[in-house]
């Protein structure tokens, strides 16, 4: 698989950390090992100045003989690499060690240098001391004490540079093993990102192609636990929903070229018999108001539509006021109350109080009362009965529009708010399949709830919420 630039974008950033991070745990990783191997050495070297003084108080009390003293100095020299001056109360250097060409014995130190020392304090110095050594040495300085007090002092000399190659040592040592290290991290981190990261980005960018060029049949592993899971899920959730939206559309547009197929159709055969002869001049008449229902019928379907689209983008704002609900529906009754009276159908109102105060689109309010009785009378059988019933619960106002039609089937339930949705596929009737996809849409931009309730042979209700005032 073809690795692109995000990879090894990747690849470079990881190696730039690494690099950065290798830089700074070096210099901090060289900052600790001298501070510890200096540290260490000055321990060692008070140590073994400490026993020096031991050695010397011995000496004084005639324990041990001078060949005695001299040999145990030579042996400290070394097992410590450092050079051992003693040095009497007034600076003088009447014993050392070292190599023969470089002996001090008989020198004087300057008072700046012993000062401090026959105070009693110790001392410890980095440098040349006093340009006597021509290496850097690391000198550390005690008080020679006695039964007699302070008679003297000692100084231990250790080269610099030996403490240097020891640390480095050491310090090479972690480096190799911190090159290791990150060349096995490198290594890790190559196959970790070719494998969780540019593996499943480069199939998800080969699936979003599929998705832009209309092919939705993709899916990708979301198994993962994290960032890459979660896209892979929403392209996948994406992909479906286009699926279906794209099904939708389809259905759609097959459902509005029926639709408006099918009164054209008439149209265009009535005035095409009319203007032929075929039709007689008697029953012109007739079918004119034929062809002037259908185009009604093109008009409604069109508006329908229209509103719908409009809904649903948002291009149509809710103009919110506060109003009487029973009002509008009294006022919509009378409006289809000619439709009732040719279906021999009782209305029965159910008002829980007179008014019923709402905060809603007033317009839009009637247009969903409009529908939802206009529904309930194309469906209820000749003679039957309409119920509409409102009242109030919890800061809500419910409406409700039931009838003793033919029902609904329960399969058909889930689909009734869909455009062009029939409840009966055989009926013929001149309804678009749109009233109730424009109720719900409204109900839901006002942030409300319709639900259907239906038994077939027994009826039909719908109820929807409202804010009450």
């Amino acid at each position: 698989m073809k690795r692109g630039r995000l990879f090894y974008h990747l690849i470079r950033t990881y190696a730039v950390i690494l690099f950065i991070t290798m830089a700074i745990l070096s210099i901090m990783l060289y900052q600790l090992l001298q501070n510890y191997f200096y540290n260490e050495t000055e321990a060692m070297l008070l140590d073994r100045a400490r026993e020096i003084n031991l050695l010397l108080n011995d000496y004084s009390k005639h324990i041990i003989s001078n060949d005695v003293l001299t040999y145990e100095l030579q042996s400290i020299d070394r097992t410590t690499d450092a050079r051992v001056w003693v040095v009497d109360s007034r600076g003088v250097i009447f014993t050392e060690t070292g190599p023969i060409g470089q002996r001090f014995g008989g020198i004087r130190l300057t008072e700046d240098e012993i000062r401090n020392v026959l105070n009693g304090q110790t001392v410890i110095k980095k440098g040349y001391f006093g340009g006597r050594f021509s290496t850097p040495m690391l000198t550390v300085g005690i008080p020679i004490t006695t039964e007699n007090g302070i008679t003297g002092a000692i100084f231990m000399h250790a080269p610099i540079y030996n403490i240097n190659r020891t640390m480095m040592g050491a310090f090479h040592l972690v480096i190799i093993s911190a090159i290791i290290s990150v060349f096995i991290a490198a290594v890790l981190i190559y196959f970790a990102s070719r494998r969780k990261i540019s593996i499943p980005l480069v199939e998800m960018s080969q699936a979003a192609t599929k998705i832009s060029s209309g092919n939705f049949d993709v899916k990708l592993d979301e198994k993962r636990d994290d960032e890459i899971g979660q896209l892979a899920h929403a392209l996948n959730l994406m992909a479906r929903d286009l699926g279906n939206l794209e099904e939708m559309r389809r259905s759609f547009v097959a459902n509005v070229s029926h639709e408006l197929r099918s009164p054209l159709t008439s149209i265009r055969g009535y005035i095409t018999g009319i203007l032929d002869g075929t039709i007689d001049e008697k029953d012109r008449e007739k079918y004119l108001n034929v062809v002037l229902q259908e185009s009604r019928r093109l008009t409604t379907l069109i508006n329908d539509l229209l509103d719908l689209t409009q809904i649903q983008s948002g291009q149509i704002s809710l103009n919110m006021v506060e109003f009487d609900i029973n009002e509008v529906i009294r006022l919509t009754v009378i409006k289809l109350e000619y439709r009732l009276n040719e279906k021999n159908i009782e209305f029965i109102p159910e008002f829980e109080d007179d008014n019923l105060m709402v905060y809603a689109d007033r317009d839009r309010m009637e247009q969903v009362v409009y529908n939802l009785l206009d529904n309930a009378i194309k469906y209820c059988r000749e003679g039957g009965t309409i119920w509409i019933r409102t009242f109030k619960r919890d800061g809500k106002a419910y409406v409700s529009v039931r009838d003793n039609g033919a029902g609904i089937k329960e399969e058909d339930l889930p689909y009734i708010f869909e455009r062009f949705y029939k409840g009966d596929k055989a009926r013929t009737d001149t309804s678009s399949g749109l009233g109730l996809s424009i109720v719900k849409s409204i109900i839901d931009q006002h942030g409300e709830a319709i639900e259907v309730r239906s038994k077939v042979s027994e009826g039909t209700e719908f109820v929807f919420t409202l804010k009450a005032v």
